[in-house]
């Protein structure tokens, strides 16, 4: 069976081109038991940058976007993604999604609707 969880990661010290960022990453990830089929990342905000003169939020979003850009090439470049760290968080996002699945069936069933 295969599953689709979104993972939230925060990874600092992302060297650039344009600078040294923190950021927080969103990647989609398909797994089937221990096995990632794919990872992609979706979102990429910019938390922060080596720079105490500029807050990254007063910065505009095209701006932001292009280091997004940046953030994300360097990641994958640079092997910041930990294969083994996305498995893990993974397939703890899906038991975390089955058991919740679960809970409801068992307090739909209490009440009858079954």
């Amino acid at each position: 069976m295969t599953d689709a969880v979104e993972i939230s990661l925060e990874l600092d010290e992302i060297d650039t081109p344009e600078g040294c960022f923190w950021a927080q990453l969103i990647v989609h990830v398909e797994v089937t038991g221990r096995h990632i089929l794919s990872a992609a990342i979706t979102r990429i905000d910019v938390l922060d940058f080596a720079n105490d003169s500029t807050e990254a939020d007063d910065l505009p979003h095209s701006q932001r976007q292009g280091w997004g850009e940046e953030i994300a090439s360097s990641v994958l470049h640079h092997g910041l993604l930990n294969e083994e760290q996305l498995l893990d968080q993974a397939i703890a996002e899906v038991e975390r999604s089955v058991f919740s699945r679960e809970e409801s069936f068992r307090e739909e069933l209490a009440r009858g609707h079954y």
